[in-house]
């Protein structure tokens, strides 16, 4: 595996992880906008993953493709 895309993989990985620490899962809350789920810290799984491809493309990680389902 290529030295950059580790680094990237491991970039990805500290992302999620903080996102599991800082934003709460809510059903009842239907936010799936990124900016929203992470203004108020909590939202459903569109907004995690909207949130997470937002944070790769802040940072250089560019390919995560969001995929409803």
């Amino acid at each position: 595996m290529h030295l950059k895309t580790l680094i990237m993989m491991k970039i990805t990985h500290f992302l999620a992880l903080m996102m599991k620490e800082n934003i709460a899962y809510d059903n009842a809350y239907r936010i799936r906008d990124a900016d929203d789920t992470y203004r108020y810290r909590k939202g459903v799984c569109a907004g995690y993953a909207r949130l997470l491809q937002k944070m790769c493309e802040t940072v250089g990680i560019y390919g995560c493709e969001y995929i409803a389902g």
